[in-house]
């Protein structure tokens, strides 16, 4: 009997993070730990980081999502309906997010509501720019003055590999929307460094 319930409980754990039907477009599977993985440059070096992202809706359609690594943690909450949009790194406080301008891209008959949701606005220096949508969460995020961004990487085996690629071709080449950083005569990389999250 106990090792019927075992069983039982491990087939509804595994049915209930199942990949959505494709004509869904929501991406992100609610009440599930999956897997991202990031490029993430920093001035004259560039690295990948896999960070587990933990999606939940809330009773009032408000969507969290939890980002967290072995070296740092966000969560970003986004209630479209509201236009409340706010962002809390590790244990900081929440902050506000401002959204300054959307974008829709369709790709095989699926529309993808693009948002640019910027932290700190009207700070020199420290304005952040989060590229949210509700299929993929943030697929990029980029300092608005320096060189530094992090940008999500599509995974080859996924489903869903030319979708997101063609995102993130679109809202790279998007020049009004992406925003140039300033530009720097001389960009030089380190070698990169490759890191994953250890399974437990």
């Amino acid at each position: 009997m106990y090792k019927l319930a075992i069983t039982l409980f491990t087939v509804v754990a595994f049915l209930s993070c199942k990949e959505p039907d494709h004509k869904q477009h929501n991406r992100l599977i609610e009440n599930c730990i999956q897997q991202v993985r990031y490029m993430i440059v920093r001035k004259d070096s560039v690295c990948f980081e896999n960070y587990q992202v933990e999606h939940r809706m809330e009773a009032d359609s408000t969507t969290i999502l939890h980002y967290v690594n072995g070296r740092d943690s966000f969560c970003i909450s986004v209630n479209k309906e509201k236009g409340a949009f706010r962002l809390k790194y590790g244990t900081d406080e929440w902050k506000t997010l401002v959204m300054s301008d959307e974008r829709w891209y369709t790709f095989n008959e699926a529309n993808i509501n693009l948002l640019r949701l910027q932290a700190d606005k009207d700070v020199a220096d420290g304005s952040v720019s989060f590229f949210y949508c509700d299929a993929y969460g943030v697929v990029l995020y980029r300092s608005d003055t320096w060189r530094n961004g992090t940008r999500m990487v599509a995974d080859q085996d996924g489903a869903h590999f030319l979708e997101l690629t063609a995102l993130l071709y679109r809202l790279e080449t998007d020049v009004d929307f992406i925003t140039n950083p300033v530009t720097i005569p001389i960009t030089k990389f380190a070698t990169p460094i490759i890191s994953s999250l250890r399974k437990e």
